[in-house]
């Protein structure tokens, strides 16, 4: 159990660097806040008119975006805080490995909540939205995961010529 949640810990982090990395070249070079604004405005915008919304969809779209933003903001500062914790501890010359062990408990409830929250919101989002506008969303969700992919691939390949 200990090396699987190491493993789990060593994996969720090196997402979390790979998904920085994407926001920064896909067009929010920076990686800054305002950029994600923009890009999310855009988002919301593409959203609209994809699925056809009407008025009071994006009214209560936005109104759930900006509460469960509210939600993961302490999720979020709690995890950057064990990250700074864990980095901190394995940077020692001599680890604590109980330590360790603690850290990554907290860092796995921590991911929990976070993935808890994300099935809440999607079950709010199906309340919003008429069944046929939650399958096109899907749908063009699952179009952007497969050009992240490709654009994940093709920079590794790019980076091992």
């Amino acid at each position: 159990m200990r090396i699987a949640g190491k493993i789990l810990f060593i994996g969720l982090l090196l997402t979390g660097f790979a998904l920085r990395g994407y926001a920064a070249a896909s067009g929010n070079e920076k990686g800054d806040k305002e950029g994600f604004r923009e890009q999310h405005e855009k988002m919301t915008d593409e959203m609209t008119k994809d699925l056809g919304l009407s008025d009071e969809q994006v009214r209560k779209i936005k109104d759930l975006r900006k509460a469960n933003m509210e939600k993961n903001k302490d999720i979020r500062a709690k995890m950057t805080a064990k990250k700074e914790d864990m980095a901190a501890e394995l940077n020692k010359t001599e680890s604590d490995q109980a330590k360790i062990d603690e850290i990554v408990g907290d860092i796995t409830e921590l991911y929990r909540q976070k993935t808890r929250e994300r099935v809440e919101d999607v079950q709010e989002m199906k309340k919003v939205l008429t069944p046929e506008q939650f399958g096109l969303l899907n749908k063009r969700m699952k179009e952007k995961r497969e050009e992240f992919r490709k654009k994940m691939k093709w920079g590794q390949e790019a980076q091992e010529e």
